[in-house]
């Protein structure tokens, strides 16, 4: 069977198959993806939990204990762990390999649903879970710095402005702000002073809290008019709350700040990032698991001139930490090791052909017509093919014995019959190939005559 033989008899087709599987080839490089690591899924699944003011132990006992019980029912689940730190608990689901990670996570959920009246009404937001992924690492980390602005102003301006541009770009799935917290009012409460008063830190807190709540105060009517009511009773200001009466001791109120100091803070008071040794704000981009991560830290990089524009005077934007790199020198080799394999393929093709120095030398000309086939033997023969057949020699020195006389005689029958040069071509590869398959048979019987009669050693 000769694979050659139907590509050789249909140029135009052929072509056209070539050029369609260059086409496709470029539209799905083009539809590659482009990250550090592959996109996989682990059968792993986190849980979260934050509560403000609760300790370890608390938060082991009020919060992992009811989320583990729930979540232990899950089916597919392998093993469990959890994490209790001051202030949140960290719960970590393995399931089974071949779990649909996605079907596990709508049973987490469900767990986490069915847990709710279990834990504790001071929780912060409602436990959240979030799948492993191996690439969820920052791609870009921007820094905002001051010599003016405080870090609580820094954090506003980032969390308002900032953080809400970057999660509108396309390939973003979400910004995480460090470095600083939510402005809050901080109270730091002397217990000698209030055990003197006669006070017990719940009476504190149960009059904080009732102090500080927007409740509907109703509303007024005449029968032909209704008036709401509303209280001016919310607190913003660490002034406002020093004011507030906590109790009243023998006809004396006391105040917040009789017993504590109040002062300006933020939410949590152990966050804290410097750049280039100045306080500043950190944000951390992470992009989408199907994002080109090039073409989303390009698109950043290019809204930070625009950013910039819109931050207060004395703030400045930095981008200090890029995760592509590596990504980058990795897609040039690619690229470059494409375009090498191309160029060897084009070069082994011409060279097979024996056209190279046609298609190096643009003033070489083509064979006239008629006269090709004694071109291309002119050129076999000065490059030494013993295949070729040399009619001139055999017409300049007479009658040649051998091979030589047999090859010019079949070439002479093929030009009779007027055959064009493509079905020579063909018929001379079915015809050397033919030859070549019985070399090689006769040579394995020589060697196994050989081997026969070599006596044994």
């Amino acid at each position: 069977m000769n694979i050659s033989g139907p590509f050789i008899r249909r140029p135009i087709g052929t072509t056209l198959l070539a050029i369609g599987l260059f086409v496709v080839g470029m539209i799905c490089y083009s539809l590659l993806g482009v990250a550090a690591l592959p996109n996989i899924q682990f059968p792993a699944i986190f849980v979260q939990a934050q509560q403000s003011g609760a300790d370890a132990s608390t938060m082991a006992s009020t919060v992992a204990a009811p989320l583990e019980r729930h979540l232990g029912q899950v089916p597919g689940v392998e093993s469990m762990r959890s994490n209790s730190s001051e202030g949140s608990t960290f719960v970590l689901l393995f399931f089974q390999n071949g779990t649909n990670i996605d079907a596990a996570a709508r049973d987490v959920q469900s767990a986490i649903n069915a847990a709710q009246p279990d834990l504790p009404t001071g929780l912060l937001n409602a436990p959240s879970y979030q799948k492993a992924n191996p690439n969820d690492d920052p791609v870009i980390v921007l820094a905002l710095t001051s010599d003016t602005v405080a870090p609580t102003e820094l954090y506003n301006v980032a969390d308002s402005i900032l953080a809400q541009r970057l999660r509108q770009q396309e390939g973003i799935a979400s910004v995480d702000i460090a470095g600083s917290a939510t402005p809050a009012i901080r109270v730091d409460v002397n217990l000698r002073a209030l055990n003197a008063m006669g006070l017990s830190p719940d009476q504190l807190r149960n009059a904080l809290t009732a102090a500080n709540v927007t409740s509907p105060q109703g509303f007024l009517t005449d029968g032909f008019s209704n008036i709401a009511v509303t209280a001016t009773d919310s607190l913003h200001t660490a002034e406002e709350f020093g004011k507030l009466v906590i109790a009243v001791k023998n006809s004396v109120p006391i105040r917040l700040s009789d017993i504590a100091h109040v002062y300006d803070g933020q939410q949590d008071a152990y966050q804290a990032a410097w750049f280039n040794g100045k306080p500043g704000i950190l944000m951390y981009v992470y992009r989408k698991s199907d994002a080109n991560v090039i073409e989303t830290v390009d698109r950043i990089k290019s809204q930070i001139p625009t950013m910039q524009a819109w931050l207060p005077a004395g703030v400045k934007l930095h981008s200090f930490f890029d995760g592509t790199p590596t990504i980058r020198a990795s897609l040039h080799e690619v690229q470059a090791t494409l375009l090498i394999s191309l160029g060897m393929v084009i070069m082994t093709m011409a060279l097979f052909l024996r056209r190279l120095a046609r298609r190096l030398d643009p003033r070489a000309a083509p064979a006239p017509a008629g006269g090709h086939r004694l071109g291309r033997h002119r050129r076999q023969r000065d490059a030494g093919d013993s295949r070729g057949c040399e009619p001139a020699r055999a017409q300049r020195d007479g009658p040649v014995a051998g091979p030589a006389a047999q090859c010019a005689d079949r070439r002479q029958r093929h030009l009779a019959t007027g055959l064009p040069h493509r079905r020579l071509q063909q018929h001379r590869r079915d015809r050397d190939g033919l030859a070549a398959y019985r070399r090689r048979l006769r040579q394995a019987g020589d060697r196994g005559q050989e081997q026969r009669a070599d006596p044994p050693v």
